[in-house]
């Protein structure tokens, strides 16, 4: 019996036994035990049960199982993150789908690979690192690398690792989810860009740039500001005032006004001008604008400011204005005109064109420049004045009334008002172009008086060579002008023309004459005077040339002679006469005097001294008297006579070059004492005064006695004869090197007039009116005393103003051996 109820049970169990297997293989997990074909035994019953409880368990997680898996795959498949499984070895066991879509590659492609291949070689040891220590330590962490695309382009990741363990404890895999953060560091990068950018921006701007709070405290500003404020880094002024930087007080108390009326109004400040003293202790102007800082609620927080250190353009700006006044004075002030146009319009004119054209400004500003402009000029004016670049040019100019004058003008491009416009400058020369033809004119006249001159005439630059010459000086010495003109004056002339022009130029104040014998036997006389040119103040002229006017003297010689001959033979002829006439009237003189006189006038005398004299006695002493006048009359106009003989005689010989010169070292003292020995009864007849006034340790001069004695005789007689009261003064003195002489006779007579004095000192020439009040003599004795002096090597001259009196000087060379001294006592 027992054996036949187990093998039912064993059936049963079999039975039991091949619907599990079929559950199992087909992983049927919802599939059930059938307990129907079971039978009824309660083991194989229960154990069944069991067994449809364990399926339903298994049914639960294999659903569980299979949700998650689809999840997974739903995540893995969709998620933009990628998802990786390493093993320990560091290969590749899992790559999600998004590797294909991320990094180009698909994921059976890395299976198996290195996880280290895509990443940056820069950031392997680091990636090996982390991922050592998560298979240590079975934690995972967060990790930035970049992996390189398929492509070649790098990508940057954050990654957490996450480690799967075995029931042992030991870490299996490490699976790793990586995000793309390409874009947030690309946005990062963007705001830290933004935000240097932002910096730098603040910290370049010219202008200062500041915020405060409601309490006018500072919480930030640039580095331009910093710099203003005295502070070396934008962060010191955070938590900072103004009454903190180094403003003054009173500065400080305007800018917290101000910023405290912007928040309570809410309204802008612009443009507003600060004096402040800065950190370095300068002077200067700040521009400030200041707007309410606002919350993105709209509600004010604050103040935002800006501040320009404006001193050097404020400076600029009044050293501009301070310019543009001096332009509009100079302007106004210039003597040319002023005119401003462009595009052929004028802009702006002076006064001095208002006055030149006869124009008000409005009616000229806006009028076509080349209107102003005579037709047959405005093609110069166009092309020459617009384009060229400050050249000038001249053009024929339209005043108002319709006349028309000759003008300068100079142009030149000028910035004004925004645009480039020209400056013309515009000289009324009418006047100039008068004066150039009226010197045309006159050059024209000079070169023809030249040309006809009778005497030639030589003009030599500096160096002595030929410039200008004229048709007679070219006759005289048979020359063409081809032949001479800028040659050495020497080679041309001979050596006596040379040595002319070379003292015209030592001596550039003086006439120089001479005479010269051409080999063809005519005599010239050449007169030479040096070309100065007109000295600046303080300093000399100076000799640019020479001028020489040549003369054929040859005729004039001979006539020069012929008088010269008459002369002397006239005088010796007037002479033995006259001497015997004076010798003869000092003979009866005598006789009369000694024999005659006595018995006719001195009878009555002696016989009756007490008997008054008859009328006869006195008719015959009247008779006595005229004759002793007459007789000295005849005698003085007599030796008159013989002083003029003298004179001319003189003159004659001294022309004639036949004069006899005895010259010796004379004391010139002594010969003033000697002529006024002879003169002072003159002198006392008159009641001058005669004062000397002889200046120490005079020298020796050099001179003929008698010619000297002749020369001061003149000048004192002259002086005696026209002083009517007053003094006479004799004054020597020497000259400041002390190498001549000078002797002046001062009278305080009638003196002369400054055109008697021009000629004074030429032959037969005499002071006053020759017609009404003819002076006594021949007009010879100032040209002989001339004529002597110079040829002592002094010279003469006077100086008078008329009815004040004259001075006569002359000055003599120092003698060349010393003076005697006086012996002592």
């Amino acid at each position: 019996m027992a054996m036949n109820m187990e093998k039912p049970v064993n059936s049963l169990l079999a039975e039991l036994n091949q619907q599990v297997s079929h559950i199992l293989e087909a992983q049927q997990f919802s599939d059930r035990l059938d307990l129907s074909e079971l039978g009824d035994s309660n083991v194989v019953q229960e154990l069944a049960g069991s067994f449809n409880q364990l399926l339903a368990s298994i049914e639960q997680k294999d659903k569980q199982l299979h949700r998650s898996e689809q999840l997974f795959k739903l995540i893995s498949q969709h998620t933009a993150d990628l998802i990786a499984v390493v093993d320990g070895e560091g290969k590749r066991i899992y790559n999600s789908p998004s590797y294909q879509s991320v990094l180009g590659y698909a994921p059976e492609e890395l299976i198996g690979t290195d996880s280290y291949t895509q990443i940056h070689p820069d950031d392997r040891h680091k990636v090996q690192q982390i991922l050592d220590q998560s298979f240590a330590s079975g934690a995972g962490e967060v990790l930035e690398y970049r992996m390189q695309h398929k492509d070649g382009h790098f990508i940057c990741f954050e990654s957490t690792g996450i480690t799967l363990q075995a029931e042992s404890g030991e870490v299996e895999c490490l699976v790793v989810v990586a995000h793309d953060i390409s874009k947030r560091r690309k946005a990062e990068r963007a705001l830290w860009d933004r935000e240097a950018f932002l910096q730098i921006l603040l910290d370049n701007v010219p202008q200062g740039i500041f915020w405060k709070d409601l309490n006018s405290v500072y919480r930030g500003c640039n580095k331009t500001f910093a710099v203003l404020a005295g502070l070396a880094d934008p962060q010191e002024i955070i938590d900072k005032t103004d009454y903190d930087l180094p403003w003054a007080e009173d500065a400080a108390e305007n800018f917290r006004e101000l910023d405290q009326k912007i928040i309570a109004s809410g309204q802008p400040e612009y443009h507003v001008i600060h004096y402040v003293v800065t950190a370095n202790q300068r002077e200067s102007w700040i521009d400030t604008n200041k707007l309410p800082l606002r919350n993105p609620d709209g509600e004010i927080i604050g103040v935002v400011g800006t501040s320009e250190d404006i001193t050097e353009r404020t400076k600029a700006e009044l050293a501009l204005r301070e310019s543009e006044q001096r332009g509009r004075i100079l302007s106004e002030s210039a003597f040319e005109g002023i005119l401003i146009q462009n595009k052929c319009r004028v802009l702006c004119v002076n006064g001095a064109l208002l006055e030149m054209l006869g124009y008000q400004t409005d009616e000229i500003v806006g009028m076509n420049t080349l209107s102003l402009i005579a037709p047959e000029y405005r093609g110069v004016f166009w092309q020459g004045i617009i384009w060229d670049l400050e050249k000038l040019h001249e053009v024929d100019v339209f005043r108002k009334d319709g006349t028309r004058f000759t003008a300068e003008v100079r142009s030149r491009a000028i910035p004004y008002q925004g645009e480039y416009a020209r400056v013309l400058a515009i000289r009324d020369i009418s006047d100039r172009k008068r004066a150039e033809l009226e010197l045309q004119h006159a050059n024209a006249y000079l070169n023809a008086v030249i040309d006809n001159l009778g005497d030639g005439l030589l003009v030599a630059d500096a160096q002595g060579n030929v410039g200008r010459t004229n048709p007679a000086l070219l006759e005289i010495f048979d020359l063409r002008r081809e032949q001479i003109a800028g040659k050495d004056s020497c080679i041309v002339f001979g050596m006596e023309i040379n040595n002319l022009v070379t003292k015209t130029r030592t001596a550039i104040t003086e006439i120089f004459t001479a005479e010269i014998q051409r080999p063809d036997g005519k005599i010239i006389k050449a007169v030479a005077t040096a070309i100065c040119q007109a000295a600046k103040s303080g300093h000399q002229e100076t000799c640019i040339g020479s001028v020489i006017l040549v003369r054929d003297i040859t005729a004039e010689k001979e006539v020069d002679q012929m008088k010269t001959d008459f002369i002397t033979n006239v005088s010796h002829e007037l002479r033995t006469p006259l001497t015997k006439i004076l010798g003869f009237i000092k003979l009866i003189n005598k006789k009369l005097e000694d024999h005659v006189f006595p018995k006719v006038i001195a009878t009555p005398a002696v016989t009756a001294p007490d008997q008054p004299e008859s009328k006869e006695q006195r008719k015959l002493n009247r008779s006595v008297q005229q004759v002793r006048d007459n007789l000295g009359i005849i005698s003085g106009q007599s030796q008159h006579l013989m002083a003029i003989i003298t004179d001319v005689l003189d003159i004659a010989q001294m022309e004639a070059g036949k004069l006899d010169w005895q010259m010796q070292p004379l004391a010139i003292e002594a010969l003033i004492e000697q002529i006024i020995a002879t003169k002072l009864e003159q002198i006392q007849a008159k009641g001058l005064e005669l004062t000397q006034e002889f200046a120490p340790d005079l020298p020796l001069v050099h001179g003929d006695r008698g010619r000297l004695i002749q020369v001061m005789n003149n000048l004192l007689a002259n002086a005696i004869k026209f002083t009517e009261d007053g003094r006479i003064i004799i004054k020597v003195t020497t000259d400041a090197v002390g190498q001549n002489v000078v002797v002046s006779i001062i009278d305080t007579g009638v003196g002369i007039s400054s055109s008697d004095r021009n000629h004074l000192f030429l032959k037969f020439k005499q002071v006053g009116d020759v017609l009404t009040n003819k002076p006594q003599g021949t007009g010879l004795g100032l040209s002989i005393s001339k004529q002597i002096i110079n040829h002592h090597g002094g010279k003469i001259w006077v100086e008078s103003q008329l009815g004040q009196g004259s001075t006569f000087s002359f000055s003599l060379p120092v003698a060349k051996i010393s003076k005697p001294s006086k012996p002592s006592d």
